[in-house]
Formats: C-alpha cells, sequence, structure tokens
C-alpha cells in the first residue's frame, strides 16, 4: 500500500470517527438541516374570497368608463326557479349520486336537470328567505327511468331546523310522462322557514331522482306564462307545407293541434321548414315554439322566421342563433318589431343541437304558434357592460361541488353579446388600491366557465374568455402586457381560451407572475371580457374566487421527494374524472397506502380536494388498499385526533354517536395540509372537534407512524379509532398501549399498533369503535401501527420488522429517501415549479404501483416471503406477490418504464405478478388483489415479452406458459383470466360481435380481437427470440389478422359477424358514436379506434392508401374546429369518458383514457411526422393541468399508465409498441434531462433552443453522430447515450427520411401481409373418422375421436400449408403423435412434418406445428394421419390457396420431426431462468429505520439543532489531517 494511501485512510477514519459523534442529522456542509422546511415565505398584498365579511370595498356592476362594446348586463342562469326563492347555503339532503345532478338542481326551475341519490329513502332540507305559510308545493318527474321517480313521501316544516312538523303526506303517486310536474293542494296554515321533503319509496330502482320541487305561497301561480298571451292565430291546416313528413305518427300538422304531448319529429335531417296561410291575416310579432318531451339536440338552434303575402316571396322577420329550449314540454316565446300584416308565414330551421343520444339528426317540436303581442327584448332593456355580483357560485358542475370554491360565496358574471364581432367589456370590481409590482408579484385566482343551457355545451369557450385584470396608475392594463400563467397560457381573454387549459363547468386555478409590470402601481381590479369573433352571438356566465396578490417566490426544494403532490387526481367524482386517486402516503410499491378521509361514505374515493360550504371536514385517517376506484378498496381502518369528547374522567359510558363521524369530522384549510408521499401532516382548523391538533403520518411498506401533536389548551387528549365500511374488533392490552383490530373491509385484514406511552383510559366502544384517552396535559402522543392479511402476530412482527424501536423522524427520513431514490433518477434542467410537480408526483404514482402483497415471516436479513392468499381465504402461502394492478391500462407506459429505468425493481414486479399464475393456473386480467373481471385483453402477455425482450431476469418460463394459456386455451370463467370467446375467435381471426354457437350478442368484440393482436405480438416476438419457429409464426400469423376488422368501404376498423359482416354500413356508419354500432369499442370511440395495429404501421398506412392518405385521416380525428368539435358525443349519462374528452380539445383525441395514448405517434409513419412533436407538447402543455388544486389528470390516473404516458413524453419518446424494443420520438419537454440507468449509465437528452413555442427537432445527433430516425432502441439507451436536439418554432424535414420511421411488420410502401388460412373446407376433405365435422367446426368446445392410423386427406388444388394446427379437447387424451404427408397424385406420398411423444399442456389447446420451408409447395393433396389415437377439439392447415401448376414434392430425405427448444432461449436476450418468486429478493422490501433522533417542534420533521460551531470545528479538523498526511508524505519522498 503506498504512503498516500495509508494517510489518506487515516485521515478518512479519523473524519469518519468524527462525524460519528455528530448529532443524528448534522453534516459538514450545513446548506440545508435536514426535514427543515425550504418553501419561500409569501407576503400577501392583497385577498378576498367574496365572503360577507371580507368583501371590502366590492363594487357590484362597475362598468369601466369606455369599455364596453356589445355587451349587455345579463342575469344568473343557477336558479331562479318557480316558487317561493330557497336559500342556498342551507340545502342539505342526501349525498348526491354525481356532483353535476345535485339537490340544487331541484329549484333551477329546469325539467331537464335532476337531482338524483342512492336508495328509495332520500330527503332534502332547506330554509327560505323568510318564513312563509305555504298552501301548493309541486313536484317534477325527471327525465328518464320513471323507476326512479319518486312514489311516497312527507313534507315537513319547522321553525328552527331542527324540530319537524308534518305538513303533507302522499303515497302511491306515479308519474305518467318524463319531465312531468305534478301539484299538490295542501290545508297548511302554519308559517315556517325550514321545509324538508322526505321521499320514502320509490317505482323500485336503486336510485331515486326528480327534477323539480317548488313551494307556494297562498295565491301564488306557477303558471310559465306570467301575462295572458290570448289565442293564437289560426293556420289554415290543407295550406301548410314543410320539408317534412305533414302526416302520420310525427308528423308536422302535430306542430299545429294544441297538444303539447304531440310532437312533429323529422328523422334524418337537421333542417326543417314549416310554412302556412293564416285564417285571418295579421301583423305578427310574437311566435311561440314549445319544446317537445325528450332528447333537447333535437330541439331548433338556429332558424329565420319570414312573411308573405303570396307565399312565394318572403320577407325576413326574425333571425335567432344558439337559441336555447333548455327544458322539454316548454313554451317560449320570441318576439320581433313587425308592423305588416301577412297572410303567409314560415319558420325555417337552419340547424339543430347535434345528433342525439342514439347518433341520430332529428328535428322536432311540440307546437308553433303566432300572436301579435308586447315585444320583451332584452338588448333593448339590459345596460351595457356586465352584471357582476356576490353570489352564491354555479350550481350544475362536472366535478366539483355546488357553490363557491371556497366559503359560501364567490364573485358572479353575467353578460349576453348584442354583435358578433368586436365585443369586450371590463367591470371594475376593487379600486382606490395603491399596490406596488415587484419582480415577484403574482396574481392569481379560480375561474368557473359556466354554460347558460348546461345540456348544450359551448365549443366557442366563450365563458372561458373572462379573466381578472388590473389596473396601474399609469392607465395600462396588465392585460396589455404579454404576460403569461403557471402553464404558459397569455393572461388575455383570447390567451386563455387558446391556452385551451380552462376546463368549463369546472373550478380551474390561474396564476401569474406579474413582475412584467414592475414598478407600477396596482389602484384597480376589473373583470375583463372578450371575443373578436362569435360564429354565434351568445351568452356567458363566469364565477370566480379567491383572488390573490402577493410577493411569491417560485418554490424550490432540497428533496426531490418534496415536489410530489400526492392531491393531484383527488378533486372529481364518477360523473367527470381529473384522475380519480386516493392521495396515499406509502414508500415506492409499499404494502399499505394511509389517506386522509374526507368521505367516510365513499371507500373508493375518500378524499376530495375541494372546500366550500361547511369545509369539507376530515372524519379520519384510514390505512387502505387502493387499487382503483372501479375496482373498490380493501383493508381499511380509521383513526382520529379529538379533543371534544370529554374523557377527563373516564373514556367509560362514552356512546357510539359520540364519536360518529358528525361529531369528530374536522375542518382544516389545505394552506395547512403538507402531502407529499413520504409524509402527510394536517392542522385542524381552531374550534373543530379536534381543534388545532397536528396529525402527521410516514410510512413504511407494511407500517406507518402517526404522531399527534396537541396544543397547549386542548380539553382533552383522544385518540379514536373506527371501522368505517365494514365489520370489526377492537382490543386493547391492560394498560391501553398496544392494540389490536381486525376488518372484514374486502377481506380480513388484522392491525397491530402501539403508542409511546401509556394512556390514563382505553375503551372500545360497539365492538369495533374505540377512544383513547391521555392524561391531560399530554401533548405529543405517537402510534406506531402495522397490518398484516395472515395474522396479528405477523402484523406485529411486520412492526418491528420495518419500525421497531425507531423514532418518528428517522421513518420519516428513511421514507422520504426511498422517494429520493425513484426521483433522483431523473435529473432535470429547464424545468418550472408546475413541471417539477407534475413529473415527480407522476413518478410517484407510476411506483405506487404494483403494490407488494408479501409479508416477511423472516427477519431483514434473511427474509421469508409468504401471503395471504386471495385465492385461497387468505391462507398462507410462500412466495413473492405483487397485485393491485390493471394490465390493459399499464401494458401501454408503466411496465416500459419499470423495464427501463428500473429493471431490477421490474423483476421482483414481475415475479410478483407471475406468482399469481403459479398459485392459479390463470394469469388474471385485473389484479385487485386477487383476480377481478375487468377490462378486454390478456394484457400481461405483452408486458412479459416486452420484458423479456428487454433482457429483465425473471420466470419467464412461468410466464411464457400463462402467456400461452391466455393465447391459445379456452376459459369458461373469466375472472380467472383467459381471452373472450377463445374456443371460437383463433379460428375465424377475430372475436365475432355474434357468439358463433348460439348466436348470442358479444360485447366489446372489436376491442377484445386488437387487444387480442397486440398481446400476440408479444408472443411471436417473444417466441422467435427464445428459437421457437412454430410458435413464432403461428403468432405472426394471428397478430397480422388485424387487417379482418377493416371496413374498406367505410375507411374504418370495426367488428363484424361469423359471417364476415361488418357492425356497419359505410353510409350509416357515425365514427364518433360511443362504443360504436355493435358495442366494438371499449370505452371509446371509431375515430380512436381508427388507429389500432402499433406493430405494423407501415401495414396500417397501406390499408388507408399510403402515407398521404394516413396524414388526412389522422389529421380528420384532430380537428379542432368548431363544427368537428361538435360532433364529439356529449351525453354523459351514457358514461363519464365522454363529458372528460370534450375538455381535451383536441377534436376526437380523448388523451383522458387509455385506447388514445398511442394514436399521436402513428403520425410517425405518415407524410407529416413532425406532428407527433406538435401534439404530444399540446398534451403536455394543457391536458394535465390544475396540480395545484387536486386535478392535474384529464381522467382515470390507472395504476401509473396516465403518469407514465407525462413521463416518457416529457423526457421526448414513448413506447409505441410493446414487445418491439423501440420508442417513437416527440418533443422533449426540458431542455435537458439525465437518467441515471441501474446499470450505471446515462441517458442524456438535450434540448437546445427549447421552449413553449419551439416545439420542432430541426435536427439531431445521438453520440455526436448525426441522427435522423423516429425511433430509439432499448439497447441504444440502455447502452447510455446523449440525444441532442436543436428545437425551432416550424416544422421541419427531420424523421422524414425513408428509414426514419419505427420499426414495422410490413415494408414500407407494400401491402399489408395477408394472414394464412385455413384450407381445410369440409367439401374438399375425405375422412372416415366419426363426428369429422367437429374437427372442422371451428370451435374447440367440440371434439371427434380418432384412433391409430385415421387420416384426413385434403384435396387443395395447388394450396400451399405453411403451418398444422390441432387443438386437444382433453390435455390428457390428445394424440401424441401424427404424420403429415404430401401428394400431387394420391399415389406418392412425402411426410413433410411427423412428430412422436407430443403432449399438450392444457384443455381445448391449439398447438401450431410448422411446415419446414424446404418442405414447402403448391401441392394437390394433404393428408393428416395420426400414429395414435386420442380426442382432437379442432384441425387446420393454415395456408394460400392456390392455382395453376403444382410443385414438384420434397426429397423424402429430409427429416421432418423438430426437436423442442431448449431451456434457454437461442436468440435474443441472454437471460438465465430466475430462481423461483419467493427467492429473488434478498432485502426487505421496507425500508431501514436508522435510529431515533430529537423530536422536530416545527411544521416539517427536524433532525437535529444549529451545529455549525461544531461543523467548523471537525472541517477544520478534517483538514488539518488530510495536510498532516500529505505533509507526511513529502517528508518521505525527499528522504
Amino acid at each position: 500500500m503506498t504512503s498516500l494511501k495509508k494517510a489518506l485512510i487515516h485521515a478518512a477514519s479519523l473524519l469518519l470517527t468524527t462525524m460519528l459523534l455528530l448529532p443524528e442529522g448534522a453534516m459538514l456542509l450545513p446548506a440545508f438541516a435536514e426535514g427543515s422546511d425550504s418553501r419561500a415565505t409569501n407576503e400577501t398584498l392583497f385577498e378576498t374570497s367574496f365572503e360577507e365579511n371580507a368583501v371590502g370595498a366590492f363594487l357590484p356592476s362597475k362598468t369601466e368608463e369606455g369599455s364596453v362594446s356589445g355587451v349587455v348586463m345579463g342575469e344568473s342562469p343557477m336558479g331562479g326557479g318557480p316558487g317561493i326563492p330557497i336559500l342556498y347555503e342551507s340545502l342539505e339532503g342526501s349525498p348526491d349520486y354525481v356532483s353535476s345532478e345535485n339537490k340544487f338542481n331541484l329549484f333551477d326551475g329546469k325539467n331537464s336537470t335532476k337531482y338524483i341519490s342512492s336508495g328509495a329513502d332520500i330527503y332534502v332540507s332547506f330554509s327560505t328567505e323568510k318564513s312563509v305559510v305555504i298552501d301548493r308545493y309541486e313536484v317534477s318527474s325527471a327525465n328518464d327511468y320513471p323507476g326512479r321517480d319518486p312514489k311516497s313521501w312527507t313534507l315537513y316544516g319547522s321553525s328552527d331546523g331542527k324540530t319537524w312538523q308534518k305538513i303533507d303526506a302522499q303515497s302511491g303517486i306515479t308519474f305518467p310522462t318524463r319531465m312531468t310536474t305534478k301539484s299538490f293542494e295542501i290545508g297548511n296554515t302554519v308559517s315556517y322557514k325550514w321545509y324538508k321533503f322526505h321521499v320514502t319509496a320509490n317505482g323500485g330502482e336503486s336510485l331515486t331522482q326528480f327534477s323539480g320541487l317548488a313551494l307556494y305561497e297562498k295565491g301564488d301561480s306557477s303558471d310559465e306564462e306570467k301575462v295572458d298571451l290570448g289565442t293564437p292565430y289560426e293556420f289554415d291546416l290543407p295550406t301548410i307545407r314543410s320539408s317534412g313528413t305533414l302526416s302520420g305518427g310525427e308528423g308536422v300538422l302535430n306542430a299545429f293541434d294544441g297538444n303539447v304531448d304531440s310532437k312533429a319529429c323529422i328523422v334524418n335531417t337537421s333542417t326543417l321548414w314549416i310554412s302556412g296561410k293564416l285564417k285571418t291575416p295579421a301583423a305578427i310579432n310574437m311566435y311561440r315554439i314549445v319544446s317537445a318531451n325528450d332528447h333537447d339536440p333535437r330541439d331548433p338552434k338556429d332558424w329565420n322566421f319570414y312573411g308573405s303575402h303570396d307565399g312565394v316571396t318572403w320577407t325576413m322577420l326574425d333571425t335567432r342563433k344558439e337559441a336555447d329550449l333548455p327544458d322539454r314540454n316548454t313554451g317560449y316565446s320570441f318576439y320581433f318589431d313587425n308592423t305588416t300584416v301577412y297572410e303567409y308565414y314560415k319558420l325555417d330551421i337552419t340547424a339543430n343541437n347535434g345528433k342525439d343520444s342514439v347518433g341520430l339528426n332529428v328535428v322536432q317540436l311540440a307546437e308553433l304558434q303566432l300572436y301579435v303581442g308586447e315585444k320583451q327584448d332584452v338588448s333593448d332593456t339590459a345596460s351595457p357592460g356586465m352584471k357582476t355580483e356576490i353570489a352564491f357560485g354555479p350550481i350544475s358542475t362536472e366535478c366539483n361541488q355546488p357553490g363557491a370554491w371556497s366559503g359560501r360565496a364567490c364573485l358572479g358574471i353575467y353578460g349576453v353579446q348584442t354583435q358578433k364581432e368586436d365585443t369586450h367589456a371590463k367591470s371594475v370590481i376593487f379600486e382606490g388600491l395603491s399596490i406596488k409590482v415587484g419582480e415577484d408579484t403574482t396574481l392569481s385566482y379560480v375561474i368557473f366557465p359556466g354554460l347558460y343551457n348546461i345540456n348544450q355545451y359551448d365549443y366557442e369557450y366563450t365563458s372561458c374568455r373572462v379573466i381578472i385584470d388590473l389596473k396601474f396608475t399609469d392607465g395600462s392594463y396588465l392585460s396589455d402586457l404579454t404576460v403569461k400563467d403557471q402553464n404558459g397560457s397569455v393572461l388575455t381573454p383570447a390567451g386563455q381560451v387558446a391556452g385551451e387549459c380552462l376546463y368549463t363547468a369546472q373550478w380551474n386555478y390561474v396564476e401569474a407572475n406579474i413582475g412584467a409590470a414592475k414598478g407600477k402601481t396596482i389602484e384597480k381590479i376589473l373583470v375583463y371580457f372578450e371575443m373578436d369573433k362569435a360564429e354565434d352571438a351568445s351568452k356567458f356566465v363566469t364565477f370566480f374566487d379567491d383572488i390573490k396578490i402577493e410577493n411569491k417566490v417560485e418554490e424550490k426544494y432540497e428533496h426531490l421527494s418534496e415536489y410530489i403532490n400526492i392531491l393531484r387526481g383527488t378533486n372529481n367524482n364518477i360523473a367527470f374524472s381529473r384522475g380519480m386517486c386516493t392521495p396515499g402516503v406509502t414508500v415506492p410499491n409499499g404494502f399499505n397506502f394511509v389517506t386522509p378521509v374526507t368521505d367516510p361514505e365513499a371507500p373508493t374515493l375518500p378524499y376530495t380536494y375541494q372546500q366550500n360550504g361547511d369545509g369539507n371536514p376530515i372524519d379520519s385517517f384510514s390505512v387502505i388498499h387502493a387499487p382503483n376506484f372501479w375496482i373498490g378498496s380493501y383493508g381499511s381502518f380509521q383513526f382520529m385526533p379529538n379533543s371534544s369528547v370529554n374523557t377527563r374522567n373516564s373514556t367509560q359510558n362514552i356512546s357510539e354517536s359520540a364519536l360518529s363521524t358528525k361529531n369528530r369530522e374536522s375542518n382544516f384549510s389545505h394552506d395547512n395540509e403538507t402531502a407529499n408521499a413520504h409524509y402527510y401532516s394536517v392542522v385542524f382548523d381552531e374550534g373543530s372537534p379536534a381543534s388545532k391538533v397536528k396529525v402527521e403520518i410516514t410510512p413504511t411498506s407494511h407500517a406507518f407512524y402517526v404522531r399527534f401533536t396537541f396544543p397547549d389548551d386542548a380539553a382533552n387528549t383522544n385518540v379514536i379509532f373506527d371501522n368505517l365500511w365494514s365489520s370489526g374488533t377492537l382490543k386493547f392490552d391492560d394498560e391501553g398501549k398496544t392494540f389490536q383490530a381486525t376488518t372484514n373491509h374486502g377481506k380480513k385484514m388484522l392491525v397491530y399498533g402501539v403508542f409511546d406511552q401509556n394512556p390514563a383510559s382505553a375503551t372500545v366502544i360497539g365492538g369495533k369503535q374505540g377512544i383513547v384517552f391521555f392524561p391531560q396535559g399530554t401533548r405529543v402522543v405517537t402510534m406506531k401501527v402495522a397490518t398484516s392479511f395472515l395474522s396479528s402476530a405477523q402484523a406485529k412482527h411486520n412492526l418491528e420488522l420495518e419500525i421497531g424501536s425507531a423514532g418518528f423522524d428517522a421513518i420519516y427520513k428513511s421514507a422520504r429517501t426511498a422517494w429520493d431514490d425513484v426521483c433522483g433518477i431523473f435529473e432535470i434542467e429547464g424545468a418550472s415549479y408546475t413541471e417539477l410537480v407534475s413529473f415527480y408526483s407522476s413518478l410517484y404514482r407510476m411506483y405506487a404501483y404494483p403494490s407488494l402483497y408479501s409479508e416477511n415471516e423472516g427477519t431483514n436479513e434473511d427474509p421469508i416471503w409468504v401471503y395471504g392468499s386471495p385465492y385461497k381465504s387468505g391462507i398462507k402461502t410462500g412466495g413473492m406477490m405483487y397485485t393491485n394492478n390493471g394490465f390493459w391500462d399499464t401494458y401501454r407506459t408503466a411496465w416500459a418504464g419499470y423495464a427501463l429505468f428500473t429493471p431490477e425493481r421490474d423483476t421482483d414486479y414481475l415475479n410478483g405478478m407471475v406468482q399469481h399464475y403459479i398459485e392459479t393456473g390463470w394469469m388474471p386480467r385485473w389484479l385487485g388483489p386477487g383476480a377481478v373481471n375487468c377490462m378486454v385483453g390478456t394484457s400481461s402477455d405483452t408486458i412479459f415479452a416486452d420484458a423479456y425482450l428487454k433482457g429483465v431476469k425473471f420466470n419467464y418460463e412461468a410466464a411464457w406458459e400463462s402467456m400461452l394459456k391466455n393465447a391459445s386455451s379456452y376459459s369458461s370463467n373469466m375472472t380467472s383470466g383467459g381471452r373472450k370467446e377463445n374456443h371460437t375467435a383463433p379460428y375465424y381471426g377475430y372475436i365475432a360481435n355474434n357468439d358463433p354457437v348460439d348466436g348470442s350478442f358479444v360485447q366489446e368484440a372489436y376491442s377484445s380481437s386488437i387487444e387480442g393482436y397486440i398481446n400476440d405480438y408479444g408472443l411471436y416476438r417473444m417466441a422467435e427470440a427464445m428459437g421457437m419457429t412454430d410458435e413464432a409464426e403461428y403468432y405472426f400469423n394471428r397478430c397480422i389478422s388485424y387487417i379482418h376488422l377493416f371496413n374498406k368501404d367505410a375507411d374504418f376498423f370495426m367488428g363484424k359477424s361469423t359471417t364476415g359482416i361488418f357492425s356497419s354500413t359505410a353510409s350509416g356508419y357515425n365514427p364518433a358514436k360511443w362504443n360504436g354500432d355493435m358495442y366494438d369499442y371499449t370505452e371509446s370511440v371509431g375515430w380512436v379506434n381508427a388507429f389500432p395495429a402499433v406493430f405494423d404501421g407501415e401495414g396500417l398506412t397501406a390499408l388507408y392508401g399510403g402515407e398521404e392518405a394516413l396524414t388526412r385521416k389522422l389529421d380528420a380525428l384532430f380537428d379542432d374546429s368548431i363544427t368537428a368539435m361538435k360532433n364529439v358525443v356529449e351525453l354523459a349519462s351514457v358514461h363519464h369518458e365522454i363529458s372528460e374528452f370534450k375538455e381535451v380539445k383536441m377534436g376526437q383525441y380523448m388523451h383522458n383514457n387509455q385506447p388514445s395514448h398511442h394514436v399521436i405517434f402513428t403520425y410517425a409513419f405518415s407524410s407529416t411526422p413532425y406532428k407527433v412533436q406538435e401534439y404530444t407538447r399540446e398534451v403536455l402543455r394543457h391536458v394535465y393541468v390544475g396540480s395545484e388544486i387536486g386535478q392535474g389528470y384529464p381522467g382515470d390516473e390507472d395504476n401509473g399508465e396516465m403518469s407514465a404516458w407525462y413521463v416518457f413524453n416529457a423526457l421526448g419518446f414513448y413506447p409505441y409498441s410493446s414487445g418491439s424494443g423501440e420508442y417513437v420520438i416527440g418533443s422533449p419537454l426540458f431542455k435537458k434531462v439525465t437518467v441515471h440507468l441501474e446499470n450505471g449509465n446515462d441517458i442524456v437528452i438535450v434540448a437546445n433552443n427549447n421552449s413553449q413555442e419551439n416545439v420542432y427537432i430541426q435536427s439531431a445527433t445521438l453520440n455526436g453522430e448525426s441522427f435522423n430516425k423516429m425511433f430509439l432502441t432499448h439497447e441504444q439507451l440502455t447502452s447510455g447515450c446523449e440525444i441532442v436536439f436543436e428545437m425551432g418554432s416550424e416544422p421541419s424535414a427531420w424523421g422524414s427520411d425513408e428509414d426514419s420511421e419505427p420499426t414495422s411488420l410490413t415494408v414500407a410502401g407494400a401491402a399489408p401481409n395477408a394472414p394464412e388460412q385455413d384450407l381445410l373446407v369440409s367439401a374438399k376433405v375425405e375422412t372416415a373418422i366419426a363426428d369429422s365435422a367437429k374437427l372442422f367446426d371451428n370451435n374447440s368446445l367440440t371434439s371427434a375421436t380418432v384412433t391409430k392410423g385415421d387420416s384426413i386427406t385434403l384435396d387443395a388444388g395447388a394450396g400451399k400449408v405453411s403451418i398444422l394446427t390441432i387443438t386437444s379437447a382433453s390435455k390428457k387424451n390428445a394424440p401424441t403423435a401424427f404424420t403429415l404427408e404430401v401428394s400431387n397424385d394420391k399415389e406418392t406420398w412425402v411426410s413433410v412434418r411427423s412428430e412422436t411423444d407430443e403432449s399438450w399442456q392444457f384443455n381445448n389447446y391449439i398447438r401450431p406445428f410448422a411446415i419446414p420451408e424446404s418442405m414447402r409447395g403448391n401441392y394437390r393433396y394433404y393428408r393428416l394421419t395420426f400414429d395414435a389415437a386420442g380426442t382432437v377439439a379442432e384441425v387446420e392447415l393454415l395456408g394460400s390457396a392456390g392455382e395453376g401448376s403444382l410443385d414438384a414434392l420434397p426429397s423424402e430425405e429430409t427429416d421432418t420431426s423438430t426437436e423442442p427448444p431448449s431451456e434457454s432461449p437461442s436468440e435474443g436476450p441472454s437471460l438465465q431462468t430466475s430462481e423461483s418468486p419467493a427467492d429473488t429478493s434478498s432485502e426487505a422490501p421496507g425500508i431501514d429505520p436508522g435510529s431515533e433522533p430529537s423530536e422536530p417542534t416545527d411544521h416539517r420533521p427536524e433532525d437535529g439543532k444549529d451545529n455549525s460551531v461544531l461543523y467548523i470545528v471537525i472541517a477544520a479538523i478534517a483538514v488539518a489531517v488530510i495536510a498532516t498526511a500529505v505533509l507526511f508524505i513529502i517528508l518521505r519522498k525527499k528522504k
């Protein structure tokens, strides 16, 4: 050893020894203290949330001088129903089934909206503005499902909202038609201020709904017309003419029969004209249109009204655009100026509201009536400008709670445009301000762009064209400057619409740094509306809340894990998803989640972000296992601190009601909430049942640590336990310090916990609830909890393994480090705070799943992994199992991410998935925790293939077996696994939309087929890599069968029947129809499914007619013009995805759901490959917005898939085709990213000149060499590389060379490969086998018995057979030997494939046997001889029919038998067989607890005090030691 080495070792030893003397967490370089809060301190300059006590000098409806053109004040469409006005803030009742169909809809005066709640026993209660005596009330039925109508109910009154008196009761009530109002007279003489309507029975459905409830004082009237219109002028019916049918069931003449229950209904048209002669000529100046009974899209929307003296020459009298007829069977009057008497009048309807819910274009109306009346026109009477007022807030929302964003009030803006061009208005809402603007000054607010007619979407986004503006003392406005918000949208009315980040009918957060106005002084806050040009002059309604001006420094965190925001995806409901996420505190792939619970009624969506009204309080905190909202959660147990329950003497004699949600839920503010993956904390509001209590939670895998800090003035120091969502038990030890619990939520889970100190008392209440009381004066209580699906003893063991004696902060640091390690894979430069939050929060969602399901019954050093089997009632089973994954979602992105970024972790994940197959014999399609029958396709097949081909080490033999079983055997239980209709589909080449055996309808047949082809491609690629030539050729043939489903006439893909009839004709096909004509498409439309073959982009290109044609097809999908966007299906009651995908604002591209996620990358094969760059950046820019208020996603975030799409595309490439080993290049979001791979190599991605405008690649280099391909290979990335892009604002020719396109099964410019067909046509077959027809009936559930020597002879003409398939009936009785021979004369036969000692692994299992290439040819006869007896289900000879000359027979000397493949692959990745899943990991998946530090008191955990002096001393010692060592070496050398 050299002297230098010795000296350095001595120095290092001394330094290490010194460091060990440091307090825990101390560092030599004290740049940041561990656990310190690095968040910036901000200075609030102005703030309002428009509450009654905080409005200040708000100015209602004050128009800025000289700022109005073509805008007049409108009225709020929210509310204003018939009857006595109610106080919206008082409205309570049974939970809304979805927020958009809420109890507020009962009072909006519209029968087209409704309130829905679960069950047949529901109520609503409310207060009126003043105490009144009612003598009549009305109830209105909703638009559908008569079984949901109220049938029996009681109406109550109250003077205080607590003590109720019955006013009226009804039973057995029926509503004969939809949206019908019934009136009920009552003999009430008592005045009440509070009322309650309690429904006790409905028509038999599981939900109850109605559309209206109105109370009337004596003498009040509910008539729609308050003035007597008189008698309408009659038409001479024989003179009626129309473009539609006049008579018949729903002919035009019904519009003149005086009966609103009949209608004129003309189908297959969006236009209709009607004319006629009056019996008495008149100067008509008002006409009345009565809407029909259903389908508001059929209503007239645009029309012209004419008069004539002769019925030939017409004079236009009135024109209407975007007319709104919101309610059914309701009359709407239209006035206009006219003093001329005409004999003839004509209504010319030029547009309806689009296709109805069944995809038809229909125009309908119930009545058309003409009057001479008094003109009433808002544009003549309303004041110029916008109406601005303090408002309750929106009632009808997509996914928010009704009312303000926060509190109980907000700002309402209402306006009406009276012209089509250059409309604008500014209204002052605050003035007299004097706020100096600095470089860090920001403006923020929340905005709700509403709809005047909630049933008709506004594709001009009129209500989005309103902003909060600022006026400075120099006369300029903020909108004059080019200021951008946090998403890059310019802060002007036009800029906000162009940015496309605002969701209609939802609250949106806007924040902008206004440092561009540095040095200016704000004197006014205004509301600014502007619209340069409108196709339809229209109304707008917009709400604002929480306006704030502050000096704010952009957050920068020391730890990347602090950018994780687990609240993303929590501001939604089942009507509109913004992620549908449970905010789980967990470690990567942890066993448990811990989550705050704001909705104790919703175990699958326990936390909702929005806080308004009563504040959306936290009921409790829950450990939970949350695979997916739509699948359900399981394994939960709740706890909650409390200081309101009086336990000073004892916890005895406390009732269950004292611990109920109502008595324990506590309000909080997001300002006092920190929500990272490794740490959650909240401080409850003063005065709540947990007044000023701070809760902190930090996780391990199977356990978690909780710290409760009670305020000094806490009256009581309690912790409550509960089992909200199931039965269960709770038990304390004698001292109350430890507890054990069980829960039966989903499956039985066991809980073990321990407090850090003995309580004064602990009591179980009601068997499953409990309360613990600590001595008065206790301020800090910590609690350690672990769970198990095996036993209480295992739960205790989990706690000892993962926490042991460690303190809270040690676990906090370990959890933080676990997430820092994941986040640290990606080193990002040139990203905004918003982008970093989106990126690292997406990583959190990726690596929260799949969830570990096994538990360690060994030690941390020598683990023994076991799990409570989800398939065998929790029986302990050996092995490593992972769960909580929906493969239909995650195969597209997440699993490709694991294979590339963390292949060692991926080994564990994959083995944990294979364990399900090892235990059950099937690989389910969805896991949560065991098999779930959800979604289509056996997508684990392509996940396994992709990982194998990328060299990930795992138990690929068992995985391959599961793939074969999925693909080529039959499953009678789709929950267990297997493919739909797999007894017939492989023989047809697709899943038919009708079952070939019984003719029954097969739902989602097309989508199931497409997923099958994608998975077959994976089998083909994996078999090829393993040298399994028979399987490789067979599955290649199966995956290219996708061309069967291309309807060339319609130019779209769709399903078809067993007889080859497509689901729709070309003329009748609507690609925007949800699910398609025969329910072909899973959660999507035909547009999205037009580009299915990700493995054969060149084949797709050829089917559409070449690269230019493919571009036109894709461009049509992405057409986001108003006309095109109106084809987006809008009927939200069909499925929530429909509501969501119109907000993507990219034509028919629905990024909110997985079937669209590959579509953009199809442009790589088109004539405009640069559009991959354009559209990926567009998605990144405006689709993943709203992280600040619990949004962040455009739809369901399923187990990390939606997040992984963001991660890949932010890097600039995407795994377009699973199993291909390639990534299509998009447009990188950041200026530079370094990806640190597990193998020690780095991927460096540099995007020079990158910006929001410069999204197009101009040129690129790979490792310094010019690079022009549209894809990167997995090998290029994992070998380490530097990719440098030069970016620009205009498209370039980069990536358009002939060899630039990604790999495809079809050669560029060629037609796609035609799949081989079965040549065994029974008419050309000779055989003596009994029941031989069952061998050729395309059904593996029928079979025939064969004896040794039985044969089948085919007269093939001149056919060329490539593959023989034999399907077993029973795997035990399948024939073990056969010979396939060819002949041209039936005399001379030559063997082309012969096998002995064969076996079949599964029942009903297809095995392929490829004919060697040297033996193939065009032969006349083929003979299959069974050389052993057995039972056979199906036989195929796959090849191509031939005509013409025959080939000479092959040589008989050729060996036609094949050897089975070796266990290890002969080509492809060099893999070794892994150990069994139980032995693949030597370390616990939990975290190293470390040692216990001191207890911090700051907002976030601290790890020690300021030791700066000690740092300096130690650093000096270290320097001295090193200097001494160096001097020692110099002296030695001189000697």
